[in-house]
């Protein structure tokens, strides 16, 4: 195999640490291999393979791994019948450690078990399926124990009450629980998960509503919300270019009117989209009319491909309105002064 002059590097390097950036079908496992066999293989420092620790993300990775550092010593060893170093490499590979990291753990674990006493002995590593079960039944019981408190004193969990009107929904609290675990799960991908989420709990705790435009997640919402109606406007630019085969061009002629009237609100929107605050531009998407609309043919497939489109344009805009409308009300506000 041919090697660029950066995989020869890190093929080649021994002293210190290394640290390689390469993307998704770069050949990082053929170098990782190749750089493994020649460690293995050096006539003058060889290392042997059981002293190793190789890490991959997957038990399939792994698994691959394995099967490829097999293969190799495999050909080197038929290349070179007579030499006897191959073979015990060989021997060596049942107790190599080519492993993810949780698996690389759990051995640790498990091999030193008797220094950690108030650990159980049968302890065992939960299926992906069985956690997630578990991370949601303990989030319902705490959701629960937060609201039986509220009732007692709604006072004391007032934040609770307003995280709740801000991010749940209107009967149940499936989006609730969703959001949670997803911040929870990227909080446990951080080094430190606590000390992450105080540094966000930071991030949305200005001090006015004047400090709200200079956090990190200003300009996101900004974005999000020109996105939301850019989308809209397309959905009415394809349902007005549906209408060029409708059967009753009186009635196309009166659904374009509709769709004009929506595309010249949201456009209007749009133009001050940059200079215009979040508040202001939120507040001009909850004030946009949606006349009543009429369909041009009284074709069921003709009526519902223009509906999909309008019916859809609808139902972003004012669920981007409602959402940050909220942010901006006058309660969220006194909650910030």
């Amino acid at each position: 195999m041919q090697w660029t002059e950066e995989q020869k590097q890190v093929i080649a390097h021994r002293r210190g640490n290394a640290l390689v950036s390469a993307a998704a079908g770069s050949g990082k496992t053929a170098v990782l291999v190749e750089r493994v066999l020649q460690m293995l293989l050096d006539p003058e420092a060889p290392v042997l393979l059981d002293r190793l620790l190789i890490v991959t993300f997957t038990n399939a990775a792994a698994a691959q791994m394995k099967e490829k550092i097999r293969d190799r010593l495999q050909q080197a060893a038929e290349q070179a019948p007579d030499n006897p170093f191959i073979q015990e490499q060989m021997d060596r590979m049942a107790q190599a450690s080519i492993t993810t990291i949780h698996a690389f753990c759990l051995q640790i674990i498990r091999d030193y078990i008797t220094r950690i006493p108030e650990l159980d002995p049968g302890f065992r590593v939960g299926e992906q399926t069985e956690m997630e079960l578990l991370r949601s039944d303990v989030l319902s019981r705490v959701l629960e124990d937060c609201y039986l408190r509220s009732e007692v004193d709604p006072e004391a969990e007032r934040d609770f009450l307003a995280f709740v009107e801000a991010c749940g929904g209107t009967r149940q609290d499936t989006g609730l629980e969703e959001l949670l675990l997803k911040v929870y799960g990227f909080a446990e991908s951080m080094p430190d998960p606590e000390a992450w989420l105080h540094r966000a709990v930071e991030n949305y705790s200005p001090g006015s509503c004047e400090d709200i435009t200079g956090t990190p997640w200003y300009p996101i919402i900004q974005e999000e919300l020109i996105r939301t109606a850019e989308d809209a406007l397309g959905s009415y630019e394809q349902a007005e270019g549906l209408l060029e085969n409708a059967s009753d061009p009186e009635k196309a002629e009166k659904t374009r009117r509709i769709l004009r009237n929506l595309e010249d609100q949201v456009t209007a929107l749009l133009e001050g989209a940059e200079t215009d605050t979040v508040e202001a531009f939120s507040l001009g998407l909850s004030q946009i009319s949606f006349p009543r609309m009429a369909y041009p043919s009284q074709e069921p497939q003709e009526k519902e491909r223009i509906r999909n489109y309008t019916d859809g344009a609808k139902d972003m805009l004012r669920e981007k309105a409602g959402l940050w409308g909220r942010l901006w009300s006058p309660e969220a506000r006194q909650r910030l002064e």
